[in-house]
């Protein structure tokens, strides 16, 4: 522990800020950004859109792997059922594009999303809660988040379209 709090938080706190950092003030971040926002447009820009793809893939694989030593790290051991955080990393995901920058993927949002979803997991975990009520928590806030995601997009695209005229 570090003042108190477990090392894979810290861990988690250190990935999100190099991922930030990499996402935001660096070429390859910017690129991936323009890639991300139209694939089409990016190759006839003159991008290469199919190496940045996979060097996307790559690093949230090699992200992915790390959590995962980290997960076992922690519990000790390795199940075959301990991967099934799909859904959480999903409402997360998610979740974060709502805050910080809305509507777009971002690591600052999707670290804040994953502090709020702990607190509420831990939460019912604390007040008895049976293991099928975390699904319906991930499952209720993904779709908050979708819908949020959405109406900030629709809204961000009506004063883009009131602006330009």
């Amino acid at each position: 522990q570090l003042f108190g709090i477990p090392l894979d938080f810290w861990y988690g706190i250190v990935i999100m800020l190099i991922m930030w950092y990499l996402l935001t003030f660096t070429a390859f971040g910017q690129r991936a950004l323009f890639i991300g926002q139209s694939r089409e447009v990016a190759r006839l820009s003159g991008f290469r859109v199919g190496s940045m793809r996979f060097t996307g893939f790559v690093i949230a694989g090699l992200i992915a792997s790390i959590s995962g030593i980290i997960n076992d790290g922690v519990l000790g051991s390795a199940t075959p059922g301990a991967g099934n955080l799909l859904l959480s990393v999903y409402a997360a995901v998610f979740l974060g594009m709502t805050t910080i920058q809305p509507g777009r993927f971002n690591a600052i949002g999707a670290g804040i999303s994953v502090f709020f979803l702990a607190i509420g997991v831990n939460g019912m975990n604390l007040l008895g809660a049976q293991t099928y009520v975390q699904s319906l928590f991930y499952g209720g806030i993904l779709v908050i988040a979708v819908v949020a995601s959405r109406l900030i997009n629709r809204r961000r695209a009506a004063s883009a379209a009131r602006a330009a005229t």
